[in-house]
């Protein structure tokens, strides 16, 4: 345990096998597996369904009840490699463990700065992970309750975590166009949300007012004369949504004309290129003039 403990204080990540005690409860009962230190994975096959052969939690060997284990993986009929160079099927939580060491490797160099930072990889991977239920009640576990002691917090899903590592943004727009006469106003609603579970810093938000048309206010940004509209954000953080609104105005376009705004985007230190915003086009109306009917009595 001293071991565990020290190596985790370390900054490295300490993956064990659940064991192949199962389906018992109070089955995980083997160093290092039943230590908190360790991250823990039991086996599941195709279907997400625990391994027969999966150790349960909760730890009983050393008087602790803790939950065990952490998550789930793959340890059913896995292709390994075997002696004397060949490969084949097989099945146990040596074959899940290795999977969270993959995906650990994965993260880490996806972001360096989750190296040696193992409380924080910890927590990506169980909060993007497929969480599983079940009815065996080990250590007095709900048929709902998410994590349980056989699937920990469920099944590990690589590819959410790496997109929680990832920076993610998604910039949406729409217009809306108001007519009198001859003048047209389109007021266009920005809306920039932070899809990654990192906080983003110094997010900038640029718009550019559309060809034929003029700038008329903005909500809250910076417009300067070549037409080019700036919203300083700052630090957006996860699930956060940014909202700001652009007013254009045309004169003496012909209805059928379509007005293109293709050139809005944001930028934050954190993502490797801007994301940009899709066109969004809006059309002036036809305005109709019904004749005027009199009627004679």
């Amino acid at each position: 345990q001293a071991v565990v403990e020290s190596v985790r204080a370390a900054g490295i990540f300490v993956v064990a096998s659940a064991g192949n005690e199962g389906p018992s409860c109070s089955s995980v009962a083997d160093p290092p597996a039943i230590y908190d230190a360790a991250f823990t994975v039991a086996a599941t096959d195709r279907t997400d369904a625990v391994a027969p052969f999966s150790s349960r939690g909760p730890v009983s060997v050393d008087g602790s009840g803790r939950h065990k284990p952490d998550v789930s993986a793959p340890g059913v009929s896995v292709y390994s490699s075997v002696p004397g160079g060949e490969y084949k099927l097989k099945s146990g939580t040596s074959m899940a463990g290795p999977h969270v060491v993959g995906t650990v490797a994965l993260l880490w160099s996806a972001d360096s700065r989750l190296v040696g930072d193992i409380n924080r990889t910890e927590a990506l991977i169980t909060s993007t992970a497929l969480g599983l239920m079940t009815a065996q009640a080990c250590g007095g576990d709900g048929p709902e309750d998410v994590p349980n002691n056989v699937y920990g917090y469920g099944r590990v899903d690589v590819r959410a975590a790496l997109e929680g590592v990832l920076p993610c943004v998604r910039v949406a727009k729409s217009p809306v166009i108001a007519s009198d006469a001859s003048t047209h106003w389109v007021t266009y609603t920005l809306s920039v949300t932070n899809c990654s579970v990192q906080t983003l810093d110094h997010v900038v938000v640029t718009d550019t007012v559309p060809r034929e048309t003029g700038f008329v206010t903005t909500l809250g940004g910076a417009w300067d004369p070549i037409g080019v509209v700036t919203w300083e954000v700052g630090s957006m953080e996860p699930a956060e949504v940014f909202a700001a609104m652009l007013v254009v105005t045309g004169s003496g376009l012909l209805p059928g004309t379509v007005i293109v705004n293709d050139s809005y985007g944001v930028t934050t230190p954190q993502l490797l290129s801007p994301v940009m915003g899709v066109p969004v086009t809006v059309t002036v109306p036809w305005r109709v003039l019904l004749p005027m009917v009199l009627r004679h009595g």
